[in-house]
């Protein structure tokens, strides 16, 4: 078992039908590759945990292999199936990001480059895309992996990040204690490790989701940016009651802010904001959330402040914080939109679209089965630099 997860880790096998690929009367072995899958699935996800638990990871984590997506399908089943649509030509970057953005917008050539780029290197990460020259190709892996089902897709993919040294050795660290990526995003700027924490926790939650279901004890994996000294005077830890609701309204982040409201869960206050400099009446039906990322940029940027009022009721064309039970969805702010407007009576053809203000992101489209919730509608931002 163990020569076979190494041969797995080494992409033996891969290799040899990946360079096979890019011959012109190659015959691909669907069956060979699809047995060779299930071998690799038939091992137990505590085996390639212990793996790279006990073997050193030689290779360095570069920032070109920590990743930057916006969408997590995009990145994975969203690029093979392109690929895979128009019989695996090749594609550059643009092209491709031009193929992923599906709402029918016109952009800037640089903005299909990125989003492509971006998207097609998170599939690498899986396994399911090579490179040559400047075009991406499909993999072995990524030609079946439109044909299995999403449950094998998940499995497949909780294996092959293990692959890439970034997930290799934060997963090494994980099995020991706690652990905060931050610290293993080598020549990245604050800002950026920001901008790509969430892209990170995507990946990572496939991973601990596998960890959950085949029952493999890991400890913790999150982002914390670096603590500085206090100097946001318009945040406080702690207020008199007097003041509660009076001046200051409490401070969440957006995942404990849904908690607080939709779950009676108020033990997760970050501290109290005085809105009152803000030409804002507190009420006991207002918060506040610390924005993450740049999805909502130019209106919200990553570290900016946004008052909130509680309310579970839809409003189309609003900035709404909602919750949901998607995995790569669970609790964002995004402009709402619901067709029909009967929310939450929806059914699976009434779906909602959560859109981002910025057009390198593409618009999420939740279904019943997510569950999606409405925590609050966004009254107020403020912006970093007026947070003194």
């Amino acid at each position: 078992m163990d020569k076979q997860i190494e041969a797995f880790f080494d992409k033996d096998y891969e290799s040899t039908v990946n360079e096979a690929m890019f011959d012109f009367d190659y015959s691909f072995p669907e069956e060979e590759v699809e047995n060779y899958v299930l071998s690799i699935l038939a091992i137990p996800y505590s085996e390639f945990i212990d793996y790279v638990a006990t073997r050193y990871c030689i290779k360095p984590i570069i920032p070109s292999e920590i990743p930057q997506i916006s969408n997590y399908n995009a990145a994975t089943l969203g690029i093979c199936n392109i690929l895979n649509d128009y019989n695996d030509p090749g594609m550059d970057c643009a092209q491709l990001g031009v193929q992923l953005f599906t709402d029918g917008k016109e952009r800037k050539d640089g903005a299909y480059f990125k989003f492509g780029e971006n998207h097609v290197k998170g599939a690498s990460f899986h396994g399911l895309t090579q490179c040559s020259g400047k075009k991406w190709f499909l993999t072995c892996l990524g030609r079946i992996y439109p044909k299995i089902d999403a449950e094998m897709r998940q499995y497949l993919s909780a294996r092959t990040l293990l692959r890439n040294p970034f997930f290799h050795i934060v997963l090494a660290e994980a099995t020991k204690h706690d652990v905060n990526i931050r610290f293993f995003m080598p020549g990245l700027s604050e800002s950026t490790q920001k901008r790509r924490s969430s892209s990170c926790m995507h990946f990572f939650n496939v991973i601990l989701k596998q960890c959950e279901t085949e029952k493999v004890p890991m400890h913790r994996i999150f982002f914390e940016p670096e603590s500085k000294p206090e100097q946001k005077l318009v945040i406080k830890l702690d207020v008199g009651k007097s003041s509660q609701f009076k001046s200051y309204l409490p401070l969440y982040s957006i995942r404990a802010a849904c908690g607080a409201f939709n779950h009676d869960d108020t033990n997760e206050i970050e501290g109290w904001v005085n809105v009152k400099k803000y030409n804002i009446t507190p009420t006991k039906d207002m918060f506040v959330v610390h924005a993450e990322g740049s999805s909502m940029e130019p209106l919200i940027h990553d570290g900016d402040l946004c008052v909130f009022s509680y309310t579970n009721a839809n409003e189309n064309g609003a900035i709404m914080l909602i919750e949901s039970n998607n995995l790569f969805c669970q609790h964002v702010i995004k402009e709402f939109h619901c067709r029909p407007t009967l929310f939450p009576e929806y059914t699976e053809d009434n779906n909602v679209i959560l859109h981002s203000l910025n057009p390198e992101f593409q618009d999420t489209v939740l279904s019943a089965t997510d569950n999606p919730r409405i925590v609050g509608k966004l009254i107020k931002v403020i912006h970093a630099h007026e947070q003194f």
